[in-house]
């Protein structure tokens, strides 16, 4: 990645709250079943709560972290605010509407800790229209020391527009999808407007045309279809247990997992993991491990893997708890075991 001295993060996406249930089995609920579940008392967040609360909670306010989007005038609306405030967020571009509430999601969790979320699409997050996103981020300053990051759960329109004018400006452009919207996304040339592109698995064999991506094999044999295409991008692909794949200028690490891990949710693991990549960014943090430990002891990637691992910690899909000294603590433990698994291709 480029050197630069960033001073602001920008982004948009989804801001709302959202319920756990639990359920006793593993099998996948069917179209037309019904289940009894467990609902949990664990707290669910939305997709750019979840990514600048962590960015915020490691840079601010060295690093001035500006959240984007529209929250319903409700309860869970305040609440949102109240707690992106207290993480060290600049919320001042975080509107409220009486037209629509805050965005709800649900999301089913199965035994074996992997799960499904059902959101919903007229909520608040659906007034953050492109002519908003606009109007918006031309009154705050976005230059090359700009991270601009593109989050799923407002339209796919509105982050191609926060995209296209963080690019004309300068700004490092980042963006995660959903594998619905992956076709729509390419239509709308959006890959070209990224530098950095974050997936899972399901998204990634969408983008690289593949019917699945099963494990860190998958996502390289995915990676190398993706660059062929875009080979500007960096790729960070996760894979869930397997771990995760970091990908740029014909290069490709794979990380396993953060091993000594108690999963209490895996709710968040993936946008906690990009918020550890930006964060090592915006640091000035190696990207690769070879390139030398860096000021933290550790690369981008690494750090990725860090948050990814220690958010899975929580039940709730946030963990409130991580701050720097625990990364450390959590890191130097790695060193000392299994850091050296990596996989170089």
């Amino acid at each position: 990645m480029a050197e630069r001295k960033i001073r602001k993060i920008i982004g948009t996406g989804g801001i709302g709250k959202g319920l756990f249930f639990l359920s006793r089995e593993n099998e996948v609920l069917g179209r037309n079943e019904s289940r009894m579940a467990e609902l949990s008392d664990a707290k669910d967040y939305c997709k750019l709560h979840i990514v600048f609360h962590y960015l915020s909670s490691l840079l601010a306010p060295d690093i001035e972290v500006i959240p984007v989007g529209k929250v319903g005038r409700d309860e869970n609306g305040a609440l949102c605010k109240v707690q992106m405030k207290n993480a060290g967020m600049n919320t001042d571009w975080i509107e409220e509407t009486s037209e629509h509430p805050t965005m709800l999601s649900i999301c089913i969790q199965y035994p074996d800790k992997s799960g499904c979320n059902i959101t919903s699409d007229n909520s608040a997050c659906q007034e953050v229209d492109s002519k908003y996103i606009l109007k918006t981020v031309k009154g705050l300053e976005v230059d090359e020391d700009t991270v601009v990051v593109a989050l799923p759960e407002v339209s796919l329109e509105s982050r191609i527009e926060l995209l296209r004018y963080g690019k004309k400006q300068g700004a490092f452009c980042a963006a995660s999808c959903q594998t619905a919207e992956i076709r729509e996304f390419v239509k709308l040339k959006g890959p070209g407007m990224c530098d950095l592109i974050a997936l899972n698995q399901e998204e990634t064999a969408a983008l690289a045309g593949m019917r699945a991506v099963t494990d860190l094999n998958g996502a390289k044999a995915a990676a190398d279809k993706i660059l062929k295409e875009y080979p500007h991008l960096y790729l960070w692909l996760t894979v869930g247990a397997e771990g995760s794949l970091l990908a740029a200028h014909k290069k490709m690490i794979a990380y396993p997992a953060l091993p000594g891990i108690k999963v209490k949710n895996t709710g968040g693991a993936g946008d906690a993991s990009l918020a550890g990549l930006l964060t090592g960014f915006c640091l000035g943090l190696p990207l690769w491990e070879e390139q030398g430990d860096g000021p933290k002891g550790y690369s981008a990637g690494e750090l990725a893997v860090l948050l990814a691992g220690m958010s899975v910690e929580s039940a709730d899909s946030i963990n409130m708890e991580i701050n720097w000294e625990k990364i450390q603590g959590r890191a130097a433990m790695w060193k000392a075991g299994k850091r050296g698994e990596e996989l170089i291709w």
